[in-house]
């Protein structure tokens, strides 16, 4: 009898597409419980926190599913999508490294609790409490992404563990094909009679190259199935730009050939090296800065350590300003990758392009929240208020600006 995992691994692989739907329509959950009942923000947290634990071991158990089909049948997996790019690269240190793959997940794991932690903080503990636990919180991070830059010795990517790639509805199939399966045959090319006229021409018999030889027959995977790129054709008239915009990303690139640690090149030089050390501890000096002192406590009975600082005219030495002055540090202090018609420097450009989007979190963040972003928002809710349809969005946002203020995690990459 197969063991309790390998039934649940069975059940995953049959069920993906309903375990898929369920998981998002709890995820939708997640948003409309704040303000629907006691503490129900904790609830909501908790659901989503569990959902992205479960959804990291079900990606866990993809991952060893492909890993079999690809020992067993490797003909069948050539049939899978190529994996991106993050994929191949955060997959190959994972398998190479273990200390890599445990500092990785780890830090995915705090990432996913460090919400509902702080929630149950600010519940049952002190201000001082709740910032010492969201200090060792950011410490802890701090301390994987330095592990994880010391064996990579390259920057470090988020998320650092491989993101599923592969839908699961096609690994059964394949994963039953017997490994021994002999490939199909070569067609036979039908010679083609050309009648030119002459009697020795026409007795003359030409066969179709070999590399047309297959232009014929319906291009479907060993499974019986269409093949994966086929299926998502675009539905739109197939027009010469419409078929070349479908089939560039597909094509044949550097760094499909190159070895997937060689993916991101190493940091070479103290000021790539002082640069993603600065991006990786300026969370950490941004919540030392804000430790809890007689001179800064709120006057609200509020827990929050999110609270304001003072006018944005008061001067640079404002935590929020700090760690913005540490970001713009690191950002000149790091190397700029060419945009390479060949793609080779497409992961580090994607992980920086990936870091100047999450400079917009500080507009949730300290005084430049509380004094700018906070009254827009507010601002546009009690326009939408009392209008049809709208006036729900408006509910929404008015539950939503309250766990901005009090929660640290609410708001931030």
């Amino acid at each position: 009898m197969s063991s309790l995992p390998a039934r649940y691994e069975s059940f995953l692989i049959s069920n993906s597409s309903t375990i898929a739907t369920i998981e998002s329509s709890l995820r939708s959950l997640t948003w409309l419980l704040p303000g629907r009942f006691k503490d129900a923000e904790i609830v909501g947290e908790a659901l989503n926190s569990t959902l992205n634990l479960l959804s990291l071991y079900h990606d866990t158990l993809l991952a060893r599913r492909l890993m079999l089909v690809k020992s067993s049948n490797p003909k069948a997996a050539r049939e899978l999508i190529p994996p991106s790019v993050h994929t191949r690269y955060t997959r190959a240190w994972c398998e190479k490294d273990g200390l890599y793959k445990w500092s990785a997940r780890s830090l995915e794991v705090v990432r996913f609790l460090q919400l509902v932690v702080e929630m149950l903080l600010a519940r049952f503990s002190t201000r001082n409490g709740r910032w010492r636990g969201i200090f060792l919180l950011e410490f802890t991070k701090a301390f994987l992404q330095l592990v994880l830059l010391q064996r990579t010795k390259r920057p470090v990517i988020s998320p650092p563990i491989p993101e599923r790639d592969v839908d699961p509805a096609m690994l059964p199939a394949l994963g039953d094909l017997p490994s021994t399966a002999p490939d199909s045959p070569p067609l036979k090319a039908k010679p083609i009679r050309q009648d030119t006229g002459s009697s020795e021409e026409g007795s003359r018999q030409t066969t179709r190259p070999s590399h047309l030889a297959n232009n014929h027959v319906p291009f479907t995977g060993s499974s019986g199935k269409p093949h994966p790129l086929l299926l998502s054709l675009p539905s739109s008239p197939l027009t010469r730009t419409v078929i070349e915009d479908y089939l560039l990303p597909k094509a044949l690139t550097s760094t499909l050939v190159k070895s997937p640690t060689s993916l991101l090149q190493p940091l070479a030089g103290l000021g790539q090296w002082t640069s993603e050390i600065v991006y990786i501890l300026r969370p950490l000096i941004y919540v030392l800065l804000l430790r809890p002192t007689s001179k800064n406590m709120p006057k609200s009975k509020s827990t929050s350590i999110n609270y304001n600082t003072g006018p944005i005219t008061n001067g640079l030495r404002t935590p929020l300003a700090v760690s913005l002055m540490l970001s713009v540090l690191s950002f000149y202090l790091r190397r700029s990758p060419p945009a390479s018609p060949s793609s080779s420097n497409l992961l580090e450009r994607q992980e920086y392009a990936r870091r100047d989007r999450d400079l917009l979190w500080y507009a949730f963040r300290g005084e430049l929240w509380t004094e700018w972003t906070r009254p827009k928002i507010d601002g546009m809710r009690q326009r939408l208020e009392g209008k049809p349809l709208l006036g729900l969005l408006s509910g929404l946002i008015q539950d939503w600006l309250p766990l901005v203020d009090e929660y640290w995690y609410y708001m931030g990459p």
